[in-house]
């Protein structure tokens, strides 16, 4: 749909202030989305498009550098009443985005296949705190409603993303099943995909065969986003260059003392990433307990080795290749 064909998206502000609300509509599309700020709820009594139902989302900002912004995923049969009720009862959030049908054909099971199958991907993205109590439960429906409502959902991915909230996009792209391997590389088997091999693997002669064999199978596919920082011929870290900054994966290590160059607000940083458990100590380094986003090469470099680095020129490819290098070739004429 969006990946296919481009879309003319029309965004009409309501106040005449980019920081107010927002009408989103899309081309050859039934729905209509709404981004309403906190205080602008109470601007909206009397509109008559906001009494019917909908599937709506409180978003707050993160409270700390290391912890996650904010969701609360939420279905409704009259949005404005149920924003007027969340104002006096959440006070977490400070905008709302709301989505709903031009032609009033959403129903009570209808937004409530949306609220679930909604709060799943943002619960299996993992980029935002889910502020929901209990997982919404799942109606049934007809498999002719089930295809259009999730085509719905592929607007609401985009929408969402719009707005400056991507929590139901993944971090990093979805995983590429391999082809059947060569004999050169038959020792790996073949349902293997590439992030499980960055993770796993040092980039050795082996995993090397293998993801040229990838680039070769997937021509569209960057295998040059994903690098390592190595120290005396081992591999300390592992991430990947994706479109919101940087993302170590999980296990990549970290140096346990800091030397003189590294700047305070990364030591701030990395002192706080051990007090919220996302760096452990183990043995002589510190571990990731899980990815985690950075939000460029340079400070996740500072951050594993715990001094002031460039990070466009430490982190490079199995081949050796920096990011530097490669965005030059990239943009070379």
């Amino acid at each position: 749909m969006f990946n296919a064909h481009g879309k003319t998206i029309s965004l009409y502000l309501m106040d005449n202030d980019p920081n107010g609300r927002i009408k989103c509509e899309v081309s050859n599309w039934s729905g209509v989305s709404y981004r309403i700020p906190r205080n602008k709820v109470k601007d909206c009594a009397k509109r008559k498009d906001l009494e019917n139902p909908a599937v709506y989302f409180l978003f707050g900002r993160a409270e700390t550098t290391t912890s996650k912004p904010q969701v609360y995923i939420g279905e409704t049969q009259e949005v404005y009443k149920r924003l007027v009720q969340h104002r006096s009862k959440r006070d977490f959030w400070n905008e709302a985005v709301v989505f709903m049908r031009k032609d009033q054909n959403l129903n009570k099971g209808h937004v409530k296949y949306l609220e679930n199958r909604i709060h799943s991907i943002c619960h299996s993205v993992d980029r935002y705190d889910l502020k929901n109590e209990n997982k919404p439960s799942l109606p049934q429906v007809s498999e002719q409603i089930k295809a259009e409502l999730d085509e719905y959902i592929e607007y609401i991915k985009v929408l969402t993303s719009l707005f400056g909230h991507k929590l139901l996009q993944p971090i990093i792209p979805v995983d590429i099943p391999l082809k059947e391997c060569t004999e050169d590389i038959s020792f790996i088997h073949s349902k293997k995909t590439l992030k499980s091999i960055l993770r796993k693997e040092s980039p050795n002669k082996h995993s090397s065969k293998l993801l040229t064999e990838i680039q070769e199978q997937h021509s569209d596919y960057a295998i040059y986003d994903h690098f390592f920082i190595k120290v005396s011929g081992e591999v300390l870290a592992k991430g990947i260059l994706c479109d919101d900054g940087f993302m170590i994966l999980e296990g990549s290590t970290v140096t346990l003392k800091t030397q003189a160059s590294c700047p305070n607000t990364i030591c701030s940083l990395r002192d706080e990433l051990v007090k919220v458990g996302i760096l452990t100590k183990r043995n002589d380094v510190y571990a990731f307990e899980e990815d985690y986003l950075f939000s460029s090469p340079s400070t996740a470099a500072k951050v594993i080795m715990g001094r002031n680095v460039n990070g466009l020129e430490v982190w490079k490819t199995f081949n050796g290749d920096s990011i530097a290098k490669i965005e030059e070739k990239q943009t070379s004429f």
